[in-house]
């Protein structure tokens, strides 16, 4: 009987056969021929099966998961989903055929075009936030570049996940640009600060149910009755208007934003926050260099959560600090640039909570910062240029336990003046720019006192 070579493979695979018993040959005696022949028929059975398992598994290795039904196979469901779902985010494709190859290339490209014209693209940094690859992005700027209408319209159109859009100083900014806002479902910030954005354009964009953060400074074209669509967007909770166009009138429309936090009206035409009193949880109001008023300034104590006021360079005098007094959960305060004086300061005494104050350029003197030292909380105080500043009122601020950062220039301070905020030792920074009467030889002194703070000559 010859030997078959189906045997060597079974005996490769595993099978035991008859041929393999102790004691005995390969080949079987002639006496068991029938036997012989019904256990080489089931051999060769089994191996005709082997091969063709063996020929499924090399063929068919991602079956389970593509074929296996929902649920049988949770980690392949999951894999598929992740691929699913990336490559329909990224290429605008809710069915399974999305390419991630091709929506990263596409990403790129458009990355590469805003940063071409001038503009920057921020990126998501973790990486659950970069499954698709549109979704990586979050942000752009495009602030005083040149980029069309068209441009930014289909840029903003490639970019589904965008939260953050800059197009400060975009002249070209216009009806396609903001209908391509209005579609962007997910943004949260969008400054418009010296575009054509007008009237017609906030009703566009009624629908940012999701927006946050608007900036509208320096856009001429919005009247009082264009932002009557503020209070549409329900999640707003910071507004920056500006420009001479912005007066009291418009304040009717923020008044009707509960949610909002935080109001800029810097460079205006208001005179009075009056309007502003709903406003109950307003935090931080600016009205640098607008038009308001001392007696505009009483509705002030209207608004019982204000932590951060700006004052810088309004018309403002000590009558109109009374109203500021009444703000007694204040952290920050900027009265720069304004004719307040020794009475004025007199009014903020009992403000204990202060951290911050800003009296670069008023009229206040030695007088007036013995009320300064009520403020125990104090860590940053700029006196700068308040040149009838002298070693008698300066001295006494070294007691502020807290303080961190002053600035001393264009006073009246000496060298025995500064000697003495070596005892000061939070302090950081200290700057005596311009101080006629401090010399090289006691800035050096101070530095020695103070290793860890930075001292500015």
């Amino acid at each position: 009987m010859p030997h078959f070579a189906p045997l060597s493979f079974l005996q490769f695979a595993g099978f035991r056969t008859p041929f393999r018993q102790a004691g005995r040959s390969r080949l079987p005696p002639r006496r068991h021929g029938a036997s012989w022949l019904r256990t080489c028929g089931r051999s060769l059975a089994c191996c005709v099966a082997v091969c063709c398992l063996a020929g499924c598994g090399e063929g068919s290795r991602t079956a389970p998961e593509s074929n296996a039904g929902p649920g049988t196979n949770p980690q392949a469901d999951a894999a598929s989903d992740t691929r699913r779902d990336a490559g329909a985010a990224a290429t605008g494709d809710t069915g399974d055929t999305g390419d991630t190859g091709v929506a990263d290339a596409a990403l790129e490209r458009v990355a590469a075009e805003i940063v071409q014209a001038g503009g920057k693209v921020e990126r998501a940094t973790t990486s659950a936030r970069r499954t698709a690859a549109a979704a990586s992005v979050l942000g752009i700027t495009l602030a005083q570049t040149t980029a069309t209408d068209t441009q930014i319209a289909d840029w903003i159109g490639q970019l589904p996940a965008l939260e953050t859009l800059d197009l400060t100083g975009c002249a070209a900014a216009g009806v396609r640009t903001w209908a391509a806002i209005a579609r962007s479902g997910r943004l949260r910030r969008l400054r418009l600060n010296a575009t054509a954005c007008d009237d017609a354009a906030l009703a566009a964009l009624k629908d940012l149910s999701q927006l946050e953060q608007c900036e509208l400074q320096r856009c001429p074209r919005i009247s009082a009755a264009g932002l009557e669509r503020l209070p549409t967007w329900p999640r707003l909770r910071d507004i920056k208007l500006g420009g001479p166009q912005v007066g009291d009138s418009h304040l009717a429309a923020l008044a009707r934003c509960a949610g909002l936090r935080v109001v800029g009206l810097d460079d205006t035409a208001v005179t009075s926050v009056a309007a502003l009193a709903p406003l109950k949880n307003l935090q931080r109001l600016s009205l640098v260099r607008a038009t308001v008023t001392d007696d505009g300034l009483q509705g002030l104590g209207e608004l019982p959560d204000l932590r951060h006021l700006r004052l810088r360079g309004t018309k403002i005098t000590d009558r109109g600090l009374l109203a500021v007094a009444r703000c007694d959960r204040l952290v920050s305060l900027d009265l720069s640039e304004t004719g307040v004086g020794d009475a004025g300061l007199a009014h903020l005494a009992g403000l204990v909570e202060l951290e911050d104050v800003n009296l670069w350029k008023t009229r206040i003197g030695d007088a007036a910062l013995a009320h300064a030292l009520h403020w125990k909380s104090l860590r940053r105080l700029n006196l700068d240029d308040d040149v009838a500043l002298t070693d008698a009122g300066l001295v006494p601020l070294a007691g502020l336990a807290n303080l961190e950062f002053l600035h001393l220039g264009n006073t009246q301070l000496t060298d025995d003046g500064l000697r003495a905020f070596s005892q000061a030792k939070k302090l950081r920074e200290v700057i005596v720019t311009e101080c006629p009467k401090v010399t090289a030889a006691g800035v050096r002194e101070l530095r020695a006192a103070l290793p860890e703070a930075t001292i500015r000559d």
